[in-house]
C-alpha cells in the first residue's frame, strides 16, 4: 500500500500554483489550501529551497579548472536529500576526489539552514496544532452503538458491527470492513458526535487516518458528523485523529481483527 502523503484535494491545485506562492504572487485559494495541505506545504518548501540554490548558481559562476565539478543545483539537490542512490554514489565518490566540491557541499547546507521567506510565510498559513491536548479514545463497546439518527453503511460492502469510542465529552462510531469488490479493501467510515458541541460546531473538522504516524489520507466531517476513508489495504492497522476546537482525538489499532 502506498503511504505517502498526497494533496489532500488536488481539484483545488493548479501547475503555477506553487511557483506563484513562493513568488509572492499566489492566488488566496491556495494559501487557504496550504494551511490544511501538508503535502502542498512541503512541495513549496523543497522548491523555495530549490529556488534559493538556482539563484545562488547565477551568482557564482565556476571557475574552468572546475569543468568535471557538478553544478550548484545538483550539489543543492545532494545537499537537500533529493537524489536517488545511484545518483548520490556518484556523488559521493567525486566528493572523495574534489578539491573544491566539498567546500561548496559545506557551504551549501549552511546557506540552506538560513531563515527562508517562503518558510516563514507556510508556517504562518500552517494550523497551529501544538496548543492542542491529545486525548486517546477508549473502546466502549463492539456492538450495536446508541442510534444518532445518521444511517451508516458503506456501498457495496458486507454488514459489521459498529465500534463505539469514546474520549471526554467526544463519541466516535466506527463502521471498519472489508468490501466486497475485486480485489477487496478495507472501508471506514465514521460518525462523531459531542456532548458539549452541536454538529454544526464538528462540519469541517479536519480528520487524519495514520500508519506507522504517516498520513495516508485526510478527510473532514460533513455537515451530519459524518466521515469516510475508502480503498484502503485490508491487511494494516490505521489510527485516526480528528482536530477539535479544543482537543486533537486519537483513535489507535483501527483495522480488521
Amino acid at each position: 500500500m502506498d503511504t505517502q502523503i498526497k494533496c489532500i484535494a488536488p481539484e483545488q491545485v493548479n501547475e503555477t500554483d506553487y511557483l506563484a506562492y513562493i513568488n509572492q504572487d499566489g492566488r488566496l485559494e491556495f494559501s487557504a489550501h496550504l494551511a490544511a495541505c501538508p503535502f502542498c506545504r512541503q512541495e513549496v518548501a523543497t522548491l523555495g529551497q530549490l529556488d534559493k540554490i538556482f539563484t545562488r548558481q547565477l551568482h557564482h559562476t565556476k571557475p574552468q579548472n572546475r569543468a568535471a565539478c557538478y553544478d550548484t543545483q545538483k550539489l543543492g539537490e545532494y545537499a537537500l536529500g533529493m537524489l536517488n542512490a545511484k545518483e548520490r554514489g556518484e556523488i559521493e565518490r567525486h566528493l572523495k576526489d574534489c578539491a573544491y566540491c566539498p567546500e561548496e557541499v559545506a557551504e551549501l547546507k549552511s546557506f540552506l539552514k538560513q531563515p527562508d521567506a517562503t518558510l516563514e510565510r507556510i508556517a504562518a498559513n500552517s494550523t497551529p496544532l501544538a496548543g492542542l491536548r491529545r486525548v486517546v479514545a477508549a473502546l466502549m463497546q463492539a456492538g450495536p452503538g446508541p442510534s444518532l439518527g445518521v444511517p451508516m453503511g458503506v456501498r457495496g460492502s458486507a454488514a459489521k458491527t459498529p465500534q463505539v469510542y469514546r474520549a471526554e465529552d467526544v463519541q466516535v462510531t466506527l463502521i471498519v470492513q472489508p468490501t466486497v469488490s475485486r480485489p477487496p479493501t478495507l472501508a471506514i467510515e465514521g460518525l462523531i458526535y459531542s456532548d458539549s458541541l452541536e454538529t454544526e460546531d464538528l462540519e469541517g473538522a479536519e480528520v487524519k487516518l495514520l500508519q506507522d504516524s504517516a498520513q495516508v489520507k485526510a478527510a473532514r466531517v460533513d455537515d451530519t458528523g459524518n466521515f469516510a476513508f475508502s480503498n484502503l489495504s485490508l491487511d494494516s492497522t490505521f489510527e485516526i485523529e480528528i482536530t477539535l476546537p479544543d482537543k486533537v482525538v486519537l483513535i489507535p489499532n483501527i483495522g480488521i481483527s
